[in-house]
């Protein structure tokens, strides 16, 4: 027998009824191994969800044009065909008031219509490439999704202040509990040090924020500890790790702005110890450990600083009638970073994509000479500031016996050339809204004169 060709096979029902429940049983173990798949990438990537939303709206209208009116947060869809575009994502002051900013949903054209509220798309043809904006308003962040904020300085307050205001769910984190927390911003107490507590209280987090800082006299063994305690909760959380830096690491400029590809080439104990801080986060992040965003600003200032080359012995000493302490050329141009524009920066690194894995400069007040600067504090506090320059060698000597003149010194280079951060990258990607540098001058003057006047 060369063959056999069956024809004709007839099975019994039976037999027919169990084979469909087979059929059925593998098919649905089948679909729940991918239902369990893609609530994983949606837990990860909560704009997936979004995305299918808008997906299954094109293929609903594939063949006829269609109204389709269904609630759904599409601003953080909206922010995404934005970037697709090469636009800048819409801004606070460009949308409607707050109270109706976290009412609205979205507002474009997808060829067709589309309302705020309750957003009704017409297909087909609605594609990032067709979409135009409308009613512009905040973008906000994923539903659901919790930033810990590591550190209540004045940076961290800020910034937390800030995220609660936009109506994200924040948490603070830090050994003691800070005086006064902004409505809508919850607290943890932890030591970061101590990595098993950091990472219980990131449970949960979708963004960790590194805002954390040593005394300045204790930087080497401090500091280091305090971010790998932040490094290691956002890599067993899963969150995206935001690290405020400043610019220590890069080492004498030679006048030069300073970029964000200039080499780490700190010539200080203290730059050194940042550099090797740097190297630490993008390593963790180049062996896929966490991903990582850099926001580096220069020196602070603004309400709360003290503790800073532009602090109390500045506008304290202006409001008090003294001279203005300083050290260096008052005449070079120097820039110094704003606090609430610094945490307004991190606020954009934690929640827009194109930051992740790249270090950024945080744009804040014009850059002027600190002479200039004094004179713009002068204004506010109706009379002249005179400026006490402390030689170097001067310094040197009192730091033998006071550790943070001792400190000081050791950074001096930064007020002996010009001292200048370029943000050019920041402003061409995610657009300029920084504070004027004598509007920053003011509110920095009205916090001194309140807290002299609460003593």
């Amino acid at each position: 027998m060369a063959a056999i060709k069956l024809k004709h096979i007839q099975l019994p029902d039976s037999m027919k009824r169990a084979m469909a429940r087979q059929a059925e049983a593998e098919g649905g173990s089948m679909a729940a191994a991918a239902l369990g798949a893609a609530s994983g990438i949606m837990m990860a990537r909560p704009l997936a969800l979004q995305l299918r939303n808008l997906q299954s709206l094109v293929e609903m209208g594939a063949d006829k044009n269609i109204t389709v009116v269904f609630p759904a947060p599409l601003m953080t869809i909206i922010a995404e065909l934005h970037r697709g575009a090469g636009a800048t994502p819409p801004t606070e002051e460009q949308g409607p008031s707050t109270s109706r900013r976290k009412k609205m949903g979205a507002a474009w054209t997808c060829s067709g219509t589309v309302t705020s509220g309750s957003a009704s798309l017409r297909t087909p043809a609605a594609s990032a490439a067709t979409c135009r904006h409308r009613t512009l308003g905040r973008e906000p962040m994923s539903e659901g999704a919790l930033h810990v904020v590591f550190g209540t300085g004045q940076v961290g307050l800020t910034l937390a202040a800030l995220l609660a205001g936009r109506g994200v769910a924040v948490r603070a984190v830090s050994r003691h509990r800070p005086a006064a927390l902004a409505d809508g911003v919850g607290w943890r107490a932890a030591d970061a040090t101590d990595r098993e507590a950091a990472v219980g209280a990131a449970n949960g987090a979708s963004v960790v924020y590194q805002c954390l800082n040593a005394p300045y006299t204790q930087w080497p063994e401090l500091f280091p500890p305090l971010q790998q305690g932040a490094l290691t909760a956002a890599e067993r959380t899963g969150a995206l790790l935001v690290t405020l830096e400043n610019v220590y690491a890069y080492g004498p400029a030679g006048g030069k702005p300073m970029t964000e590809d200039l080499p780490l080439a700190a010539t200080t104990s203290k730059g050194r110890i940042r550099a090797a801080m740097t190297a630490e986060l993008l390593a963790a992040a180049e062996a896929g450990r966490v991903r990582i965003a850099i926001g580096r600003a220069s020196d602070f200032f603004g309400a709360g600083v003290t503790e800073s080359s532009l602090g109390e012995r500045v506008f304290g000493n202006a409001l008090a009638g003294k001279r203005a302490d300083f050290i260096g050329n008052p005449d070079l141009p120097h820039t110094y970073s704003y606090v609430p524009d610094i945490a307004a920066g991190l606020e954009t690194l934690g929640t827009d994509e194109r930051a992740v894995g790249q270090v950024w400069h945080l744009p804040g007040p014009e850059t002027v000479t600190t002479r200039a600067l004094l004179d713009l504090v002068a204004g506010e506090v109706s009379h002249p500031v005179g400026i006490r320059n402390l030689p170097k060698l001067v310094m040197r000597a009192l730091g033998l016996v006071n550790p943070l003149m001792r400190e000081l010194a050791e950074m001096a280079y930064e007020f002996e050339e010009p001292f200048v951060l370029d943000t050019t990258k920041y402003e061409s990607t995610f657009g300029t809204a920084v504070t004027p540098l004598a509007a920053a001058i003011t509110h920095t003057i009205d916090w001194y004169r309140t807290r002299a006047g609460a003593k």
